[in-house]
């Protein structure tokens, strides 16, 4: 791998954010997210490091830079995790979470699976999580969150506000709504599924895309 101390402080013209200019590199110049796997000195992004997820969660420490997070708390996923508020995926600067929403392949491009999520979770994932890969994101930010052990999810209390991207790009208005309308209809056909009424469907998003900061329970 190059050192970083001669590579640019951009990538593809994205600035990268100080805080993963320590990171390895892959040859083209795009840094190396903590998360990945590693084998035989090459790195894997669609599979994520069992034992970093575990630092990371010990350490309350970012799912892509690896440093200490603050108080404020990124999550990156699609419009089903947007309305509900359950996560796979640790959570991450937001700076962080914007550089990967412009270069991260399975992000931009829509297509790309990660590998790391088993039969298991997938099924655990019928909380309200997304086990595609959808073509409009969100990154949530939180200060209230929390990891439940018994389904290996991330469940926010409280939304600060909702960053939509499409495609390495801020996905417009009228994209961002339409993505907030599914994922709140699927959450509450889940609860249907379930024999739960709609009435006690907690949806970040059935106020529309951008939702006005909720109150932590």
């Amino acid at each position: 791998m190059t050192s970083t101390t001669v590579l640019s402080s951009s990538f593809r013209g994205v600035t990268i954010p100080g805080k993963m200019m320590t990171l390895r590199r892959l040859p083209s110049g795009m840094p190396v997210p903590k998360f990945a796997t590693w084998k035989d000195g090459v790195p894997d992004l669609a599979v994520m490091n069992p034992e970093y997820f575990r630092r990371a969660l010990t350490g309350r420490l970012c799912w892509i830079c690896g440093n200490k997070l603050g108080r404020f708390a990124a999550f990156v996923g699609g419009p089903k995790s947007a309305a509900s508020g359950h996560y796979t995926e640790a959570p991450c600067h937001k700076e962080c979470a914007e550089f990967a929403a412009q270069v991260c392949p399975y992000i931009v491009t829509g297509k790309n699976m990660r590998r790391a999520v088993s039969a298991e979770v997938c099924e655990m994932l019928e909380t309200g999580g997304d086990t595609n890969n959808p073509e409009v994101f969100g990154i949530t930010i939180s200060d209230d969150w929390s990891f439940d052990r018994s389904t290996m999810l991330f469940s926010l209390r409280n939304v600060v506000e909702i960053l939509w991207w499409k495609h390495g790009r801020p996905a417009t208005k009228e994209e961002a709504c339409r993505a907030a309308v599914l994922g709140h209809a699927a959450v509450v056909a889940l609860a249907e599924q379930q024999g739960r009424p709609p009435s006690t469907v907690r949806s970040f998003l059935k106020d529309g895309p951008y939702p006005k900061q909720v109150s932590a329970a």
